[in-house]
């Protein structure tokens, strides 16, 4: 006779309330996920594709098997219970066929729905290349599909065609996500600059990352090396490539896990992963006006070892631009700040509200609108 073990389920639809437990039998010792997803889908009569299951916050896709392991998420501490989502067959909308080109090679026809997840697109592509969801970067007309969200939201149509690139040894996706945390104003130190450096600490204006080289060959192995980025918008998910991230010296890929700016103006924009295995995101306050930063190392220090000032992203981009020479508003001899600037046809600037108000004084006693700095005459809409 066999033995059978009990697992509960507490199931909840996505548009319905009255959650309630589901209770299904097994004979097996070690199930895996996939199976008791299979059996919920059965008993509920709906797609595989419309379940999504969980143990805690972590999602099956990062786990193997229900285990008596206790190691595997001490699934018996929590009292045996797995969460299960559905949703309606009509919130998936029409069965759709996409291509996947792989790795930038052959194509490959995945089915699914015109609202599936991206989370349940991802195990749809695990099933043809093997890749674990983790380690999957899909995007579509350039956007990347982020985890939490549905095709229909990129506008991905019957016919359209995704890519698939995968995180290994030798790819060009990042392993990690852990970067420095912008938001943490006590990491960053200003570092005035010396008069002579290694070859591997030359900093260029603008956007300068920061790694340690692992190449044992390389004269710089295990130093923070310096990768100049420049002026621009550097996305951390789209330009964090081995092209873009190499070692100054040995030309080898760098884990990049810091910045630094100088003689620039910048900010940056972007939310956080709550959590690794989550959903869930933390989005910070954007930066609307830029920031300038002279002729010194604007550094964001981290430390390695503790991950102190390292933080999980999900998504970050830093824009940076040429550093403007100091200019004075010349009615109010005040200091002009970026985003706070009027730019005149004679290419003088001044502070906005200086300058209208300038403009409505002279309209006032019905004088020609001319330049404060040049005496330039104005056209003025």
């Amino acid at each position: 006779m066999n033995n059978f073990r009990f697992y509960f389920v507490y199931w909840s639809n996505e548009n319905q309330g009255n959650p309630k437990w589901l209770r299904v039998a097994c004979s097996e010792l070690d199930p895996t996920f996939s199976w008791l997803t299979k059996q919920l889908a059965t008993m509920l009569n709906v797609p595989t594709s419309a379940c999504r299951l969980r143990v805690g916050d972590k999602f099956v896709e990062n786990l193997s098997c229900i285990s008596s392991d206790p190691n595997d998420l001490n699934f018996h501490s929590l009292g045996e219970t797995l969460y299960l989502t559905t949703f309606d067959q009509n919130d998936l909308g029409k069965p759709i066929q996409i291509f996947c080109k792989i790795n930038g090679n052959s194509s490959t026809v995945l089915q699914c729905y015109e609202h599936t997840l991206v989370e349940e697109l991802k195990l749809i592509v695990q099933q043809k290349t093997q890749s674990a969801p983790c380690e999957q970067r899909l995007t579509f007309s350039g956007q990347t599909l982020e985890n939490g969200t549905r095709l229909s939201d990129y506008n991905v149509q019957n016919n359209s065609e995704i890519q698939h690139q995968q995180n290994m040894k030798g790819g060009f996706l990042k392993k990690s996500n852990r970067f420095v945390d912008l938001a943490d104003l006590s990491a960053v130190v200003e570092i005035p600059f010396v008069t002579s450096a290694p070859e591997w600490r030359l900093a260029e204006k603008g956007l300068c990352l920061e790694g340690k080289c692992e190449n044992k060959k390389c004269k710089a192995f295990n130093q923070m090396v310096v990768i100049n980025m420049n002026m621009g918008i550097f996305d951390y998910f789209q330009d964090m490539t081995p092209l873009n991230t190499k070692c100054p010296i040995c030309q080898t890929e760098v884990n990049v896990i810091t910045c630094a700016l100088n003689n620039c103006e910048w900010r940056w924009a972007g939310e956080k992963q709550i959590s690794q295995y989550s959903m869930k995101r933390e989005k910070l306050p954007k930066d609307k006006s830029f920031k300038r930063v002279g002729n010194v190392y604007h550094y964001f220090k981290v430390n390695t070892e503790t991950g102190e000032h390292l933080t999980s992203w999900a998504a970050l981009k830093i824009e940076t631009k040429e550093l403007h020479q100091e200019q004075r508003c010349q009615p109010c001899n005040g200091l002009i700040h970026s985003g706070d600037e009027f730019k005149t046809q004679c290419n003088h600037f001044f502070h906005t509200y200086c300058f209208n108000n300038w403009i409505n004084s002279a309209k006032q006693i019905n004088k020609p609108t001319k330049c404060p700095e040049c005496n330039a005459f104005l056209l003025i809409e």
